[in-house]
């Protein structure tokens, strides 16, 4: 890893690598980040509401959110 995806800077000392959720069209995806400092961490939009609410770096310890429920029954 050369560059930071957050402010395209070289990374020197210590890679940051945390995930977080992302809207991309109507899809909510997982993106892997690679920051260069807790600045850049720490600058990273907010994840998407319903998924982890904060920047991590996943495993089994992760707590997700429980899951959405349908507000509508379908009738057919």
């Amino acid at each position: 890893m050369r560059n930071c995806s957050v402010c395209d800077g070289p990374v020197q000392n210590e890679l940051r690598q945390v995930w977080i959720s992302g809207l991309v069209g109507t899809d909510v995806l997982p993106f892997l980040v690679n920051a260069c400092s807790a600045a850049c961490v720490a600058a990273l939009p907010e994840p998407y509401p319903g998924y982890v609410q904060t920047p991590h770096t996943g495993g089994p310890d992760i707590v997700q959110p429980a899951p959405r429920r349908a507000t509508s029954a379908l009738v057919l």
